[in-house]
């Protein structure tokens, strides 16, 4: 559906609240359409939108100064959002914010050292976790390359 589509069948109210929920979490939603349901004041469905991985960067950027950390969190966990994003939110004040991102796979190793040093004790933990899980896989690779 494109977004003229879209804004058609809503102001029609041919879209319900469950239609638009769907579109908001369904990957083949156009980016335009999901762009626009990133604006909308209905976290039931900006939270979807959040975590949708074909939800555009300027939606994620948007998202990302929500004022619900679900929001948020979803921006952190997207696999699409971009470093820029991830290090701000890297800075949020919602430890879960700052957990989630390092469960993110875009996530550097810059900021996984940031995050090693984190007030939380959780968020420190996790990060180091992957840190050094990262530094054994990459020491195998080493390893496995020499062999060759």
């Amino acid at each position: 559906m494109t977004l003229k589509e879209f804004k058609i069948q809503y102001a029609l109210g041919a879209l319900d609240w469950y239609d638009i929920r769907e579109m908001a979490n369904d990957p083949l939603t156009s980016t335009e359409v999901l762009k626009d349901l990133s604006t909308f004041d209905d976290i039931s469905i900006t939270h979807r939108v959040a975590k949708n991985p074909n939800t555009t960067v300027d939606a994620l950027k948007i998202l990302s100064k929500n004022k619900y950390w679900l929001i948020r969190s979803n921006v952190a966990k997207n696999p699409n959002t971009p470093i820029d994003i991830l290090t701000t939110l890297s800075k949020d004040k919602s430890r879960d914010i700052r957990l989630y991102l390092v469960k993110n796979p875009k996530i550097s190793i810059y900021m996984l050292k940031n995050l090693t040093k984190d007030k939380d004790w959780y968020v420190a933990w996790n990060a180091t976790e992957l840190l050094n899980k990262r530094k054994k896989e990459r020491k195998k690779e080493l390893n496995d390359l020499k062999r060759v």
